[in-house]
């Protein structure tokens, strides 16, 4: 069953309202257009799902999502080198609410989340933040940059943890708020607690002339945006020219073509890069497009596309032993992914999770090329680590 309600909410300010102890499953896509919000979900199996055919068929409902499954994926369980693996968590959605928020509409999928008892998505205050392990990143990114000049790969993505004292529900929901990354989430089930302020797509799945399609959309390549607006202007000039990012992201769509075209064909480059700006940094974006194989399965996709090629490097199986054995820790729900998978249409959409806090830990990181200066990746970290140190994170409102 699916209505659309009359009145409208601020959804944040819904999740604001819900109790320390409530669980949610919160997860927007369509580059932000639509947020889910549902607190009647149950978990199921990975063998449950895992066979099901992903077969796009046409749709004529007005949101592209009201029932089926949201996938949280880890990046070490698609990890062959991660001992110590956080498992992914699968979970079937049968009741929610469905916020379009350019259009300010909401549907009632099931029976719904209830408006009662919201609150004001005012708590901004300052997040105190501190670095797990402080000595050694330069260290380490100098010795990446050895191990690509001795030919051992080509690219390799190293981050650096961070701990959050005490983060606040009502905090950082208030910061999603007024974030304006496109793949905004907050998953609470059991002890499990996620808030990801990711601004990148992972691949969708739409109905298209009788075939599935698959898109797919990495980001490499960061400046900071300047409050100057020449100045401003001249970064995002930089960006687009800068050799070491453009090397980074073309490596990237490199090994994301050579996943896809495991389980697609007809793969090409539709955009090689263009500039994705938002409050606090400028990206490059590439998008690559593809038709689905017949019969592909929910789990072919994940194996065969998981750890995306963003988060990980190339080639990805020696880069993934080399990040096992140089950030010595799991990655968990800081990096990993979201899939919503809609149970009718067979429409998929799916983000990557970075600028994702999963616990009290946060990780901000970067791809380290031949090129790379370690003290510019240091201070590329920092202006990515702003979207919950900046007083300002959005551009625009929805």
């Amino acid at each position: 069953m699916l209505k659309k309600l009359a009145r409208y909410v601020n959804p944040f300010s819904l999740l604001a309202s819900l109790s320390a102890e409530q669980q949610v499953c919160a997860v927007s896509f369509d580059n932000g257009r639509y947020l889910i919000v549902a607190s009647d979900f149950y978990p199921v199996s990975w063998q449950t799902i895992a066979d099901r055919l992903l077969t796009c068929s046409p749709y004529n409902k007005p949101v592209p999502f009201t029932h089926g499954i949201v996938a949280v994926v880890s990046y070490d369980d698609f990890s062959p080198t991660v001992v110590d693996k956080q498992p992914s968590l699968f979970f079937k959605i049968d009741n929610a609410l469905i916020f379009d928020l350019y259009q300010q509409n909401v549907w009632q999928s099931g029976n719904g989340v209830s408006f009662d008892r919201l609150l004001a998505v005012d708590n901004w205050q300052p997040l105190i933040i501190k670095e797990d392990k402080e000595d050694h990143y330069l260290a380490t990114v100098k010795q990446v940059i050895d191990d690509i000049a001795d030919g051992r790969y080509y690219l390799l993505n190293f981050l650096r943890f961070f701990h959050l004292i005490n983060p606040n529900h009502q905090q950082l929901v208030a910061r999603l708020s007024n974030s304006d990354a496109g793949y905004r989430a907050v998953i609470r089930y059991g002890t499990t607690s996620i808030y990801s302020f990711s601004p990148e797509h992972f691949v969708s799945l739409k109905y298209h002339d009788g075939k599935t399609q698959l898109s797919c959309s990495p980001i490499k390549g960061t400046v900071a945006c300047v409050a100057d607006r020449d100045r401003d202007l001249a970064a995002q000039r930089w960006l687009m020219n800068s050799k070491k990012d453009l090397a980074e992201l073309h490596i990237t769509i490199d090994l994301a073509r050579n996943d896809i075209n495991t389980i697609a064909h007809t793969t090409h480059v539709t955009e090689p890069a263009h500039l994705q700006s938002f409050a606090t940094v400028h990206h490059l974006v590439a998008r690559i497009e593809a038709t689905l194989h017949e019969e592909v399965t929910f789990g072919e996709l994940l194996t065969a596309l998981c750890p995306a090629a963003s988060i990980s490097g190339a080639p990805k199986r020696e880069v993934m032993q080399a990040i096992a054995s140089y950030e010595k820790q799991r990655r968990g729900f800081c990096m990993g992914n979201i899939f919503c998978l809609d149970q009718d249409s067979g429409q998929l959409d799916s983000s990557v999770l970075i600028r994702t806090i999963d616990g009290n830990t946060c990780a901000v990181g970067g791809g380290i090329t031949l090129a790379s200066d370690p003290e510019q990746e240091q201070d590329e970290i920092t202006a990515k680590l702003r979207f919950l140190t900046a007083t300002r994170t959005r551009k625009y409102l929805t």
